[in-house]
């Protein structure tokens, strides 16, 4: 599956698994890895952005029995998603995938807002 996304730096990645490392059970698996953009290949109008580095307000954290997310405010790009979002962490061993960090709807806002920054980039 084709998509586009803000790509984490591994300084952003290590930041929010450091942050947050108390609140992912030890059987999960991590992820950090991006924030979804949209699904398909890269827009012609967004192509100017494939390469460039992005800035996201990290605010909320979300969390159900199958995902950990959190939510972010991306500076200069928008995403699809309702809440745009980092998925943190997955329970795979009761089939947890990534993808239900897009049907989460509780968030709780972090106290201490916090600023990540990825890279876009068509996966």
């Amino acid at each position: 599956m084709v998509y586009v996304a803000v790509v984490l730096t591994e300084n952003s990645k290590e930041k929010i698994i450091k942050k947050f490392s108390e609140f992912i059970p030890e059987d999960w698996e991590i992820i950090a890895h991006h924030m979804t953009m949209y699904m398909g290949k890269i827009k012609t109008s967004d192509k100017n952005l494939l390469g460039q580095y992005v800035t996201m307000t990290v605010n909320f954290i979300g969390k159900d029995n199958f995902v950990i997310a959190l939510g972010v405010t991306p500076w200069e790009v928008t995403s699809d998603n309702k809440m745009p979002h980092i998925t943190l962490a997955v329970n795979r061993k009761i089939g947890g995938k990534p993808v239900m960090s897009n049907k989460l709807n509780k968030w709780a806002i972090i106290e201490e807002p916090f600023i990540v920054r990825g890279i876009v980039s068509q996966e």
